[in-house]
């Protein structure tokens, strides 16, 4: 590895570092502010492909609000993040242990083929392009053949600089690029919408549910 490249790596990482460092410092604001978010139209999107009592992986979990939605409904669920302090959130507000919420960034999960689902709800809008092929790469050995996965990211391709943290943004043609270079991804369903909070109404986001092939081919 050149020294551009090892300058590269740290700088990245000091910077995923702050934006941990935001999350653990503005947990309960940033529950409040998007608790009562009514996502059941994308639920329902991803749940029709699932059968009933399903296990979930859900990735960047936050206070846990799509956790405990998923385990209402009757599914098994992991949630996983990488702040400390939305982890205590999310298993009190789900009242959930810390064997079902746990404090991991997403490049150590390592569960073989153990779910039927993953969902990444506006969890991965922090990583370069590099970064988003690899931790989806990664994701996806922990699910099932002809398991499902849901995406959400910010629309657009730029960067958006926000106090003390770094969006990346996405559009449809770049993500599907990016997505087309992991083995294994059949597509369903690529579509955007509108962010539900009112401040931010003109906002878009791009959504997108894969499949994992299965092991004797795309099916």
């Amino acid at each position: 590895m050149s020294k551009d490249d090892q300058s590269g790596q740290l700088e990245q990482l000091g910077k995923l570092k702050k934006i941990i460092a935001y999350y653990d410092a503005n947990a309960k604001a940033y529950h409040q502010e998007t608790v009562n978010l009514d996502l059941f139209h994308l639920y329902d999107e991803f749940l029709q492909y699932l059968p009933k009592g399903a296990s979930i992986l859900d990735v960047g979990c936050g206070a846990g609000r799509d956790f405990m939605a998923f385990s209402a409904r009757g599914y098994r669920v992991i949630g996983v993040d990488a702040s400390v302090a939305m982890c205590q959130l999310a298993r009190t507000n789900s009242k959930a242990s810390a064997d079902q919420i746990i404090n991991m960034p997403f490049e150590k999960v390592h569960w073989p083929e153990r779910f039927d689902g993953i969902w990444a709800n506006a969890s991965l809008v922090h990583l370069t392009e590099k970064q988003i092929a690899e931790v989806i790469c990664s994701l996806m050995n922990s699910l099932r053949p002809k398991g499902v996965f849901y995406l959400s990211l910010k629309e657009k391709w730029d960067e958006e600089k926000g106090k003390d943290r770094l969006f990346l943004s996405y559009n449809q043609e770049k993500l599907i690029h990016i997505l087309s270079s992991i083995p294994k991804i059949i597509f369903i369903k690529t579509w955007n919408s509108a962010d539900l909070r009112a401040e931010r109404k003109n906002s878009l986001w791009i959504n997108t549910i894969f499949q994992k092939a299965s092991e004797t081919g795309y099916e």
